[in-house]
């Protein structure tokens, strides 16, 4: 049984009012929420609201993924007078593209509405409400906050500036319900309230995650399934009995937050920081088992139909539609072909080991992604659903950053700054050894350049499908290919919503 089963449809808190104002959440009929939160159950579903509605396709289950943000990045040729046709041409004000930019600025500012009633109501509420007491109170109020930061860092990644310094007020951080109003706010200040939030997540689900490091191997976390947990060791071994607490990659889990902090901290120029979040990431181990939790997938399990090459997620949304609304773009005339005629030597290297590169499908002289079309196997029912939001591959880039911006200090000596260059490029092989690939970097003598370029050609391989390269362009400041201004890293306000 899939964690699908247990998302019960959207509560009736996800409703936005009459009201034009988009912070004026307050619902229509406060009887109805009242009594949602009557008992723990109700907090059980309103979270699990949360995380359906993030998502759909106009969110995470399509545009914020392979939709949208990957044509922004120009990862596809597609067909004029599409939605990614304009996106890829960042002429975000027509009819295609902006009722999309509308979605992506009002869904994500409800589902903060959302996390903030259920913050405030599970802050206030006595352990005795819930079933497992002060564990279930801690995991909904951690997993709660966790998902506010980060739906505004995604908020403040595609609305804002990439400049940290920016006096500029360019969105808003809601952390009250209800809300008619919230001045805007610099990206120092957003950025710091999100780091606030996911630091309280991390405590909180660290009281429930770590001591039960065993449920977030890849078989349980994926799979639910215990039965080595308890076949492997001689005294009882407990395991979650209902499903709010079982399948942990479908939710902000300690680790998860862990490696979103990483992400943060990066973006706001946080090297060290972000390097201690990876440490935690990467060093998550079951003693029991003598196993890593977070690895990479090999090509067998690939093969059979794990094309999401799941063991190496650390946190993921579940949309049971995914692969029909993916295979409507193969099917039709629509189809989202790559843009590059040639991946294998364009963005392979020639590296024709590489497992990712084993999940692009030629047709005619045109290539696709097959990433959200698991091939027919046994982990296909496990991989068909998962929206893949944080990467293992992830947390060693940002450990290659760490080193390179080592290695740019004044004053270094030359052997340092190659010892530190040759550590970047350690973390970019391990996740090339890790995906099957032969070739291995050598050293070169070229600066911060040559370290994005090397950084974005990694990037592309590992984030097809998922929405992140347009991110990694616009905080380094690149231009994406076919972007004639940078001014088009930054998405337009609603009109109505820019107060």
């Amino acid at each position: 049984m899939k964690i699908y089963k247990y998302l019960i449809g959207l509560i009736s808190l996800s409703m936005l009012s009459a009201c034009s104002d988009w912070l004026d959440i307050q619902p229509q009929d406060t009887t109805e929420d009242d009594q949602l939160f009557e008992t723990g159950e109700g907090f059980r579903n309103a979270l699990n609201g949360v995380y359906r509605q993030m998502a759909g396709s106009s969110m995470y289950g399509k545009e914020l993924t392979w939709g949208a943000l990957d044509a922004m990045a120009n990862y596809y040729t597609p067909s004029t007078g599409t939605t990614e046709y304009y996106f890829s041409r960042y002429q975000y004000t027509g009819s295609y593209a902006y009722p999309v930019i509308q979605s992506f600025w009002s869904t994500s500012y409800n589902c903060i509405a959302n996390c903030n009633n259920l913050i405030q109501r599970t802050q206030k509420e006595p352990v005795t409400t819930f079933m497992k007491g002060a564990d279930e109170k801690n995991v909904i109020l951690g997993e709660a906050l966790a998902l506010r930061a980060i739906l505004h860092f995604d908020i403040m990644r595609l609305f804002a500036s990439a400049q940290m310094d920016d006096p500029i007020k360019q969105i808003p951080f809601v952390d009250v319900y209800p809300c008619t109003f919230k001045e805007y706010a610099t990206n120092e200040e957003v950025s710091d309230l999100i780091i606030k939030d996911l630091k309280q997540a991390k405590e909180l689900l660290a009281k429930f995650d770590v001591p039960r490091i065993s449920w977030l191997l890849p078989d349980v976390r994926w799979e639910n399934d215990y039965q080595r947990l308890m076949s492997s060791s001689q005294e009882e071994v407990e395991v979650p009995d209902d499903l709010f607490f079982a399948y942990r990659s479908y939710r902000l889990n300690y680790y998860a937050i862990c490696g979103m902090l990483a992400r943060v901290y990066l973006y706001k120029g946080m090297y060290e920081e972000a390097f201690r979040e990876t440490e935690i990431v990467l060093n998550a181990v079951s003693e029991r088992h003598k196993e890593y939790v977070f690895d990479f997938t090999n090509s067998r399990d690939m093969a059979d139909g794990n094309s999401k090459l799941y063991n190496e997620i650390i946190f993921a949304l579940s949309n049971q539609r995914l692969e029909e609304d993916y295979r409507t773009y193969r099917s039709g005339s629509e189809k989202l072909y790559l843009s590059n005629w040639s991946p294998l030597n364009g963005w392979f290297a020639g590296d024709a080991n590489d497992i990712r590169y084993k999940l692009l499908v030629e047709e005619g002289w045109d290539y696709y992604n097959s990433k959200y079309l698991p091939a027919e196997g046994t982990l296909k029912k496990f991989a068909v659903d998962i929206i893949p939001m944080l990467r293992l591959g992830e947390m060693y880039y940002i450990r290659a950053e760490y080193y390179n911006h080592l290695s740019l200090a004044e004053n270094l000596e030359p052997d340092a700054k190659e010892a530190l260059r040759k550590q970047a490029l350690e973390e970019f092989a391990k996740v090339r050894r890790g995906h099957g690939c032969n070739q291995e970097y050598v050293s070169t003598s070229g600066g911060d350049a040559w370290f994005n370029r090397e950084l974005l050609n990694e990037a592309r391989r590992e984030f097809m499908g998922e929405g992140q390269l347009f991110f990694y362009y616009k905080r380094l400041g690149v231009k994406v290919p076919g972007m004639g201004d940078t001014k088009n890293f930054v998405l337009p306000y609603p009109q109505n919503e820019a107060l």
